[in-house]
């Protein structure tokens, strides 16, 4: 069911973007030019290995053994042969096939902040318009195609200024007749004065030159997007060419992002809301019996699961004083004030707990009792001295006088 909406051919290989924003290639693979993962010739369309996680293309231009393509993020990606560096991702640049790539490869950066709006492939090197308007060329530069003149390049590299300090210049992009009407695009431009796009797609499309529906797992919420935007986890797409993304269903979660379905919450677990990125374990003393439960169920009066997630009523042991620990670990199962006895002396945890704090209120108490009466027989003692001593002075008085 699916169709093309862009291709590119060179000298030994086609391959084509199609209406899902995959690509799929076909011909000679001795270099990896296919991108399947293989060196294995193919005479059908066979599709590239994966572009990146929800990743996919928007404009393709394919080389003498190489091809690279836009990215929905702006960014390269490229593969096939590798020897003068025409991949750009830092290796390349022998005459071996070590570095050559049979799978999709993302370039080295364009630049901080940098991203492609165009492409070209040439004999063994490849360029790019940049979204500033500037130009970045890697691979072969044995007759100065790429710009800068210096050597070979295996990584994306701007070329020299395209004009001078007085007069400086930037890439224009010129549009085909992509309507037929025999008229070029940048004379019925939806973005004239705007060199990086001429067209403004739909809801639910995305594109610069030419409209694609949004992929599974992505959307696109309104008009003139450029890009489309990533499914966000708790939500799914499962359809091509959507403005919005769906929450996953109670009893179902969508753990990451560009998700093409939900998925069920496995027994033990559960999930009573809508939009959600995972599942709730059964809590000790309940138990989920089935996929996609959207409530989870308690345990019979007087029994309790030994640990959370349980998937069933068997989980379920018996709880005589229902205090929430089984029996078989309840040290006191007929107590429910009790469950633990760490010392083994028969008396449980919080008994003995609330038994030592009593004593040491009770020694705490005889302190004080004690300082209190230490301080009482002390005052005695200084008043008797005090009497004491008043009596000697009045025995002297009576002998002076």
């Amino acid at each position: 069911g699916r169709t093309a909406v862009a291709i590119s051919s060179e000298y030994y290989q086609t391959c084509a973007i199609l209406d899902d924003g995959s690509v799929s290639c076909w011909g000679l693979n001795d270099a990896g030019q296919l991108g399947d993962g293989t060196t294995t010739d193919r005479s059908t369309p066979t599709q590239t290995s994966s572009l990146g996680t929800g990743r996919t293309a928007v404009a393709i231009s394919s080389g003498y053994k190489h091809t690279c393509a836009i990215l929905d993020d702006a960014t390269v990606s490229c593969w096939g042969r590798n020897n003068d560096g025409q991949i750009g991702d830092g290796t390349g640049g022998d005459s071996t096939n070590d570095h050559n790539r049979n799978t999709p490869t993302q370039t080295s950066s364009l630049g901080t902040g940098r991203t492609a709006v165009a492409i070209s492939t040439g004999w063994l090197h490849t360029c790019a318009i940049l979204d500033d308007a500037t130009v970045s060329c890697w691979g072969n530069n044995y007759n100065g195609q790429l710009g800068d003149g210096t050597i070979n390049r295996n990584t994306p590299t701007h070329t020299s200024s395209l004009g001078t300090t007085t007069n400086p210049r930037t890439a224009l992009l010129v549009d085909g007749d992509m309507d037929g009407d025999g008229t070029l695009d940048y004379l019925d431009d939806d973005f004239p004065n705007n060199s990086i796009r001429s067209i403004a797609c739909t809801s639910g499309q995305y594109g610069r030159y030419l409209c694609v529906d949004s992929p599974a797992g992505k959307y696109v919420p309104s008009s003139s997007a450029m890009y489309a935007t990533d499914c966000s986890a708790g939500t799914y797409q499962a359809l091509t060419g959507q403005t919005s993304c769906v929450d996953a269903d109670v009893g179902y979660y969508v753990a990451t992002t560009s998700q093409t379905s939900q998925t069920a919450c496995s027994a033990g677990t559960y999930q009573p809301d809508v939009g959600q990125s995972s599942c709730i374990s059964a809590s000790i003393g309940f138990y989920v019996l089935l996929d996609g439960a959207i409530e989870q169920t308690a345990c019979p009066n007087q029994t309790s699961t030994k640990e959370i997630g349980s998937k069933l009523e068997s989980d379920c042991v018996t709880d005589s004083d229902d205090d929430g620990t089984i029996d078989v670990d309840d040290a006191f199962p007929l107590d429910p004030s009790e469950d633990k006895d760490s010392d083994g002396d028969g008396r449980g945890d919080n008994m003995q707990a609330i038994a030592e704090e009593k004593q040491i209120r009770m020694v705490l108490i005889a302190i004080v009792l004690l300082l209190v009466t230490f301080s009482f027989i002390g005052a005695l003692v200084m008043i008797t001295r005090k009497e004491d001593t008043e009596g000697d002075w009045h025995q002297e008085d009576s002998l002076f006088d």
